[in-house]
């Protein structure tokens, strides 16, 4: 049995949270499991470590920003525009 990618990405939110609000070094997997209202060994399942959590939210981040990017570049704006847009992105 595999994990459902639903439960994966609200883990996933939940771990976001907890490391936006204390912080990735003063957070433990205890915390996040805390949170999420699961037994702290029962993210393993689901991740290998606190590390891979923060990984996949980071490539996501990137993935995603990455992915505006390219939408306003193939937007065909002018130079201007085109700096505005993708700063705009930036800070989205």
């Amino acid at each position: 049995m595999r994990p459902s990618p639903e439960r994966r990405e609200e883990l996933l939110a939940t771990a976001a949270e907890v490391f936006a609000a204390q912080g990735y070094n003063a957070t433990t997997v205890r915390t996040i499991a805390d949170a999420a209202g699961m037994l702290a060994g029962s993210l393993y399942y689901h991740f290998d470590s606190k590390e891979s959590m923060l990984d996949e939210i980071l490539s996501g981040f990137l993935d995603e920003l990455w992915a505006r990017y390219d939408a306003v570049l193939a937007a065909g704006l002018g130079p201007r525009e085109t700096i505005e847009a993708l700063v705009t992105e930036s800070f989205r």
